[in-house]
């Protein structure tokens, strides 16, 4: 379940992400927005770093209703929304982005159990807080090597409550998909089945590469049917099979799943049959993928 703060603030003295990161930074030197950011147009997930460690949060602004303007005898115009699921350091990364916005912006948090803090007094509860990363010298960021179990493993818990953002298909004779997360996280491979829970189903874990006549046909109305199913799922659970080395993908509306290899490979499978395999990909091109020689994953 996700966790929400709402920062109330005039849009108007909404600072520049560079004035927000510098103001997080007297609290933990090393943070860092991943990249640069519009808060004012940008949505979606935003990606931070921290001792190295990479966390975030989701961020909406939204515009507040004439009924709400007056919150507290105060006149706010905008409030922004910070949800986020995954770990603690997500958690601390949302609470001092909304305490930089709230002072920074003479605004006001509301925490998720209703209670408010107004911007002067956000200092202090910030640092209350700051019991993960403890402040020092601003050094640059060390990234704490990880296998690539770990940090898929993340990855899988970001997309939880996630929806998907876009589907992209190879050419028509090629079963290959690329599906595009919420989280910026994109997971892609050419052998790959879902089950509808009302019945639909298909995979395309028979088919070779460059498919003539009806399977044409049939892999184009699989893929549809696939895209209108995702359209509008949100996603429930991901998990990785050590066994099988696939990726199973549970969404609102049914399940899906990547393989890495086809359902009766050949003795000797070609290059285009390897790169099938599927993988997945983050913001910044790190990639990881199972490994069908050693049966494990590996970063790519």
């Amino acid at each position: 379940m996700a966790v929400h703060y709402r920062v109330y603030f005039q849009k108007s003295l909404l600072p520049a992400d560079a004035q927000l990161e510098q103001a997080i930074q007297e609290i933990v030197p090393s943070f860092q927005f991943s990249e640069k950011h519009d808060f004012r147009k940008h949505s979606g997930y935003c990606v931070c770093v921290m001792n190295g460690t990479e966390c975030g949060f989701e961020w909406e602004m939204a515009c507040l209703a004439p009924e709400e303007a007056g919150i507290d005898g105060s006149a706010y115009s905008h409030y922004g929304t910070l949800s986020f699921r995954s770990s603690k350091h997500d958690e601390f990364c949302a609470q001092l982005f909304a305490a930089a916005l709230a002072r920074l912006a003479k605004g006001m948090i509301e925490l998720p159990d209703g209670g408010k803090i107004e911007g002067s007094e956000t200092s202090n509860w910030i640092k209350q807080r700051n019991s993960l990363f403890p402040a020092g010298k601003k050094t640059r960021a060390r990234k704490k090597k990880r296998s690539p179990s770990e940090q898929l493993s993340d990855w899988f818990d970001e997309l939880v409550g996630a929806s998907v953002r876009l589907l992209v298909q190879s050419l028509p004779d090629d079963p290959y998909i690329s599906i595009v997360f919420s989280t910026n996280k994109r997971i892609a491979g050419g052998y790959w089945s879902f089950d509808a829970d009302d019945g639909r189903a298909f995979s395309t874990l028979a088919l070779r590469r460059d498919v003539v006549g009806e399977q044409v046909r049939k892999l184009e109305e699989g893929r549809q049917e696939l895209a209108q199913l995702l359209r509008k799922a949100d996603i429930g659970s991901v998990s990785f099979d050590l066994v099988s080395l696939a990726a199973r993908i549970a969404f609102s509306g049914g399940q899906m799943a990547f393989f890495a290899r086809a359902e009766t490979p050949l003795i000797t499978e070609s290059y285009w049959e390897r790169q099938r395999c599927w993988s997945m990909m983050d913001s910044k091109m790190v990639t990881i993928k199972p490994d069908l020689d050693s049966g494990d994953l590996i970063f790519w």
